[in-house]
This record gives C-alpha cells, sequence and structure tokens, in this order.
C-alpha cells in the first residue's frame, strides 16, 4: 500500500544524568503517501467540549440568578437550560452523524475504486461512484 509504504514513525527515549526519564515519538509520511491516504472519520471531541462547556455556562448562570434572586428560579432555570440543549444537540447530534457516516462511505468507496500510478503519482478513478445524497 502507497501510504503505509511512505509512512514512518519512531520512538525516542532518554534518561538524564539526574534520573529523569523522557520519552518522546513522531510519524513521518511522504507527499505520496499524505496524497492516498484512506478517509479519516471526523472527530466527536469538539462536539464534546461544547456541550460541556455550555453545561458549565448554564450552571454558572444559574449559580448567579440563585444568589441575585430566588434559589428556586436559578435552579430551575440553570437545570430547564442544561436538559433543553442536551436534548437540542442530541437530536442534531444524531443527524449530523447519519450526514458524516454517509459522507465518510462515500469517500472511502472513491478511495477503494482509485488506483495510483507510482511512475508519475497520479491516482485515477476507475468508475465514478454515485453521488452522496
Amino acid at each position: 500500500m502507497a501510504y503505509e509504504t511512505g509512512t514512518s514513525s519512531g520512538v525516542l527515549v532518554g534518561v538524564n544524568q539526574a534520573g529523569g526519564l523522557g520519552l518522546a515519538g513522531g510519524k513521518s509520511s511522504s507527499g505520496l503517501a499524505k496524497k492516498v491516504k484512506p478517509p479519516a472519520k471526523e472527530s466527536v471531541g469538539e462536539s464534546i467540549a461544547i456541550i460541556i462547556l455550555l453545561v458549565v455556562a448554564f450552571n454558572f448562570l444559574g449559580g448567579v440568578l440563585m444568589l441575585f434572586f430566588n434559589p428556586f428560579i436559578g435552579l430551575g432555570v440553570a437545570v430547564g437550560l442544561t436538559i433543553v440543549v442536551a436534548v437540542f444537540f442530541a437530536i442534531k447530534g444524531r443527524k449530523n452523524k447519519d450526514n458524516q457516516q454517509r459522507r465518510f462511505d462515500f469517500a472511502m468507496l472513491r478511495w477503494r475504486q482509485s488506483w495510483i500510478c507510482l511512475r508519475c503519482g497520479h491516482s485515477f478513478l476507475i468508475r465514478t461512484p454515485k453521488t452522496a445524497s
């Protein structure tokens, strides 16, 4: 596989005079390996970070409302906003996950149907797959 042969990785371990241990690692890919690597699935880390940030913000807002107004109002606002936003993101995330999976499947199909010329480095698409809807 062209994307695997052009990729190398390594690990470096070192000890200093005081007995401290150091560890480093790296990965290097050739231009050809980067060009022909298979598509990668999108990460969900950004969505999780946004949800955590919003929960913290709503709880902060609820705490401020508890201090300046009625504690029950602040608690109700914090819990209510957290539940509403959690349900909204759950519904949106489910729809987005389906779209991401469809895009990934289409990109994987294109990748599987492509071939590379090892002489010139051009990649050819044998069949044009139907577009993802």
